[in-house]
């Protein structure tokens, strides 16, 4: 090799190593009290550290709404939201997008081991607490609704989840916890409160997580949300065939205490759970719960006005089939 052709392969080389010091880093939002979204996390976090193509920088949020705040302030490339959220995320900002499907996650409606309450009939002018406005509030009136129930007899008080958590296991063996008949959660919580017999389901529905991405990611940048969602197969894969690892390590990074068997009752609603074949394109189902999500905001005016589906998902960065 000439002088000249080792100092061109030199710079060449010396291109490459600072475009990739220098490269963006994929700030990813996602939600430290929600599994089955926790597990792929920290899968994405085991599979990302071993490989080049793209640095992923995971930012841990609590809930939805602190999401969508990161996102809003421009702190966030890609989330992980529920069907809700991420609707209020569009109407509120045009620079982001729907990009694929996170996974179903179970909403719940539990009331005391003693109380006396079996149906959702007997729900009637009794008092729920819960997320207000959130996707679990959604499910919990429509199932009431089916169910024939006037809910504007019910009382809806808002309770983070975590707050639920410890107003459950104060009061265990009380018809009523406090001033409420029951709670509206999601898991991890709902399915940890079950497991250990703390609580009894009177019934569960399955709302929508979803893959959120920003006008940069979709437009400027979508070579690398290509490769992030061959991540996101690898991912799934990799917690298929370590499922008791990745709940360790979503155990460790949320300091939730769970069982593998909560864990499992959580994840066993999804269709990528212990399969080969992973979808992370939007189902029927997916594209019904973020519409009935965007009428439920408008309805209960907590966004003026509902994004276009037709335009705000975009799920061209899909290249697994």
């Amino acid at each position: 090799m000439n002088y000249l052709s080792m100092l061109i392969t030199t710079i060449t080389i010396l291109i490459i190593s600072i475009n990739q010091a220098n490269a963006d880093n994929i700030r990813l939002g996602w939600q430290k009290q929600w599994a089955t979204q926790g597990q792929i996390t920290a899968s994405l976090m085991e599979i990302s550290s071993k490989q080049n193509n793209i640095n992923i920088e995971f930012k841990g949020f609590a809930l939805g709404p602190q999401v969508n705040q990161g996102a809003l302030a421009e702190q966030l490339d890609i989330a992980f939201l529920g069907d809700q959220p991420a609707i209020a995320l569009l109407s509120k900002s045009p620079d982001w997008y729907i990009v694929g499907r996170l996974n179903y996650f179970r909403t719940c409606i539990a009331v005391p081991i003693n109380s006396e309450i079996n149906t959702l009939n007997s729900l009637e002018n009794k008092s729920l607490n819960g997320g207000i406005g959130s996707s679990v509030q959604r499910l919990t009136i429509k199932m009431l609704e089916k169910d024939n129930i006037d809910t504007n007899t019910i009382k809806f008080s808002h309770l983070l989840p975590n707050n639920q958590r410890a107003l459950v296991e104060t009061n265990l063996h009380s018809k009523k916890w406090k001033e409420f008949d029951g709670i509206f959660t999601f898991d991890p919580v709902a399915a940890i409160l079950e497991t250990e017999n703390k609580i009894k389901i009177i019934q569960c529905g399955n709302a929508s997580g979803v893959i959120v991405a920003s006008k940069e990611m979709v437009k400027e940048r979508s070579n690398e949300l290509e490769e992030f969602f061959k991540l996101m197969e690898q991912s799934w894969n990799f917690y298929n065939n370590n499922i008791e690892t990745a709940n360790n390590s979503f155990s460790e990074i949320s300091k939730i205490k769970a069982s593998h068997e909560a864990y499992k009752l959580a994840a066993q609603i999804e269709p990528n759970y212990k399969n080969k074949n992973i979808t992370l394109e939007l189902t029927d189902q997916d594209i019904k719960n973020l519409k009935d999500a965007s009428s439920f905001l408008i309805e209960n005016k907590i966004i003026d006005k509902a994004p276009d589906l037709k335009t705000r998902i975009n799920q061209k960065a899909i290249t697994i089939k």
